[in-house]
């Protein structure tokens, strides 16, 4: 690649020649012309990647890595713009170039080659904008830095490879993946004389040389090998693929096979489901949730005034009449006049789930509303704790729930995939059962426990995805980031994105990157506790959690020498919630257990000005596996101590290397043994093949931070 290397006037001609042999073999050619000052500009693939539908024509400009090539996008783009192509361009768009993409045939996935040009993180924006999975391939072998130098995909589906380009893990993804028919590997010299740089019109590929051993494997395949002279433009670095950009048209399998209009799911939410809660079941909950469709886009003045007449409306009630509240304020000299707004809650001593534990009947409100919900926390920080709400506090949980969900564009009437759960040790009864599955039904939400992730029983669930066609996967976190695994070591993926929203335990950065490469780039996490439901969601712009401040105060606590403030922006400490609309059992400035770090005070870039929650630190249980090495998700043993939650107040299970499992129990009283064998079958059902303890000890050790954990496995 040494300037003056080629003969321009010979460049000139081998380019006239190419283009007769596009024209000749049926297609349809565009030229476009020269960007002088752009030496480069010649290879036209690397600026842009085309798409055509039946509804719009768009190109998808690139983001080169370096200033030479950055100098021709105007021009392309002023060109594609006047051949009827809808531009997507995006300044902070991870760096990529065409020449780093290989469509399967009919267009139904992408691949993109990352390294040494592209960002691995270009696959996540490509798929939002070209609307197909992107599969990433990492590149090893800088002589071959563009994927269209290590990689062909023929129209039947035939790749062709150099393995020596790629990473090991690479390699089999490419392997896997659906559509390529097989793999057949090229040499690194082959692939250095530019054989796999290579046009496939028809039944004819074109090549820029002759590479006999690539030249036999198109032959072998039913296609015709017509050499086209382009040694010229080797010497710049490119070859026949990186003269040509391809327009990608979507495949006719892959349209028909799109659903239309969903009917059913317009109707229930614009019908069926407001006059069900509405004028049915009499609960505000369809209000509520416009309520705060509304109030996200409110100001941060009207936001915080809103919470200030919730507060103080809640802490007067508490006051006079929840004794574990007012006995303790008054004890200390505090009155309701001492908080008028979320600023004033600091006067208030902070209680912990050992105080509500041990409070009894004094945590119970003594006038209305009363306590007519009952429940449990799941368990996941091993301390379980029964608590009770009143209804309007349910409708502002459902409320915020659908509100946090729609921000991932799931709605109520979708269709559903929920990935989630464990089978109760003790099932409901035939009328309660019977009573969830319709509800199910109506809703479209399928139900998948999660509990065991063998290979077989994740495969079901990618059966399941299949047939239900889901607007969107709910799941516990790491549950997902197990299947979304399954399903890239597998090669099975053969949707479209499908949004996942991410709970129950704490997002990690490689579990997003899974569930990106399986179910494509919209994957949302939210942050919740049994004790409020949610606390915060992922907008679309993906930069933190947004808590729902209209049902909730949250706040971050840093303790320092004996002290406590507020975090700072990106400082972590415990999380403390007030629930602004629990008045039979009050959550006030209750800290759950949880560490988090707070968020930037700048406006999300979604606009909406709700607080955000930069990262939620805690809760990350450990996997289990069973007597078979299958996956069983940590967070699953909290379901094990359900029917004897009320004597355990801490429990923790341990896998030890020997893969036998104890689970110890702090309990209140005298457990009875039947109970504790109970623990134990269950335990060794959820655990197959796995040796099962149940022991009662006085008390349980917490990690360094002082956390207690609920999952601890022996390296």
């Amino acid at each position: 690649m040494r300037p003056g290397a080629g003969s321009f006037e010979a460049a000139c001609r081998q380019h006239a020649r190419f283009v007769d042999a596009l024209v000749a073999l049926g297609a349809c050619v565009i030229e476009l012309p020269f960007v002088h000052g752009a030496y480069d500009s010649v290879f036209v693939k690397d600026v842009a990647l085309l798409i055509e539908r039946s509804d719009r024509r768009c190109a998808l400009l690139a983001r080169p890595r370096y200033a030479e090539r950055e100098r021709e996008l105007a021009s392309r783009a002023e060109r594609l713009r006047r051949h009827g192509y809808e531009l997507v361009a995006d300044a902070g768009a991870p760096l990529w170039e065409g020449g780093d993409i290989v469509a399967l045939p009919g267009g139904n996935a992408l691949f993109l080659g990352y390294g040494f040009r592209s960002d691995i993180r270009a696959a996540r924006w490509l798929e939002r904008h070209a609307g197909v999975p992107v599969i990433p391939l990492e590149l090893v072998d800088a002589h071959l830095y563009h994927l269209d130098t290590a990689l062909a995909v023929l129209p039947d589906g035939s790749a062709l490879a150099c393995r020596d380009a790629f990473t090991p893990e690479a390699m089999r993804s490419l392997e896997r993946t659906p559509g390529i028919r097989d793999v057949l590997e090229v040499s690194r010299a082959d692939a250095l004389a530019f054989g796999l740089n290579i046009v496939p019109v028809g039944d004819t590929v074109i090549a820029g040389t002759r590479v006999p051993a690539i030249e036999d494997r198109v032959a072998a395949r039913g296609y015709r090998y017509h050499v086209v002279a382009l040694d010229q433009f080797h010497l710049a670095g490119g070859g026949a693929a990186c003269l040509t950009a391809v327009v990608h048209h979507d495949a006719p399998a892959r349209r028909s096979a799109d659903r239309g209009p969903d009917i059913y799911g317009t109707v229930f939410r614009s019908v069926v489901f407001p006059a069900w809660e509405t004028h049915v079941r009499r609960r505000p909950v369809v209000a509520r949730w416009r309520e705060l469709e509304r109030s996200q886009w409110s100001s941060f003045d009207e936001l915080t005034s809103i919470q200030a007449r919730a507060v103080a409306r809640l802490v007067r009630h508490a006051y006079e009449h929840v004794p574990l509240y007012g006995d303790r304020w008054r004890e200390l000299g505090i009155t309701p006049d001492d908080v008028r707004s979320p600023e004033d809650l600091h006067v208030l001593p902070i209680v912990r789930r050992a105080d509500l534990q041990r409070a009894g009947a004094a945590w119970s409100a003594t006038a209305p509303p009363f306590a007519t919900i009952r429940k449990q926390t799941s368990g996941t920080s091993g301390e379980p704790l029964l608590f009770g709400y009143e209804p309007d506090s349910e409708h502002w949980r459902r409320a915020v729930k659908f509100r946090g969900y729609a921000w991932a564009g799931y709605r109520p009437g979708d269709r559903a995939l929920h990935f989630w759960g464990t089978p109760e040790p003790t099932p409901p009864s035939w009328p309660e059962r019977l009573k969830i599955a319709v509800d199910r039904r109506i809703h479209r939400d399928v139900y998948v426990p999660c509990a065991v992730m063998s290979d077989d029983r994740l495969r079901d669930v990618v059966r399941a995805i299949e047939h239900t066609q889901p607007s969107a996967i709910v799941c516990y976190a790491q549950a997902g980031a197990e299947l979304a695994r399954f399903v890239v070591r597998e090669g099975l993926r053969t949707w479209r994105t499908i949004p996942v929203i991410c709970g129950a335990e704490r997002l990690l950065p490689r579990d997003r990157a899974s569930l990106e490469l399986a179910f494509g780039p919209a994957v949302f996490d939210t942050y919740g506790c049994r004790e409020v439901m949610m606390i915060g969601a992922e907008c679309e712009a993906h930069a933190g959690l947004h808590v729902a401040m209209e049902n909730l105060i949250v706040e971050i606590i840093v303790s320092e020498n004996g002290q406590s403030r507020s975090a700072r922006p990106g400082e972590t400490g415990e999380v403390v919630i007030t629930d602004l609309h629990n008045f039979s059992q009050p959550f006030i400035r209750y800290a759950n257990g949880d560490v988090a770090t707070a968020g930037a005070p700048r406006p999300c870039a979604c606009k909406r000005v709700l607080p955000r929650i930069e990262a939620v630190q805690g809760r990350v249980s450990e996997l289990l596996r069973d007597g078979s090495g299958a996956v069983v998700s940590g967070i699953a043993v909290s379901f094990l101590v359900q029917d004897v939650s009320q004597w355990v107040r801490r429990f923790q299970a341990v896998q030890h290397r020997d893969r036998s499992v104890t689970i110890s129990m702090v309990v209140d009283g005298e457990l009875p043994a039947a109970s504790l064998d109970a623990v134990r079958r269950n335990g060794e059902r959820l655990l197959a093949g796995v040796d099962v303890h149940v022991a009662v000890v006085p008390e349980l050790p917490r990690n360094p931070s002082g956390k207690h954990r609920l999952v601890v496995v022996e390296r």
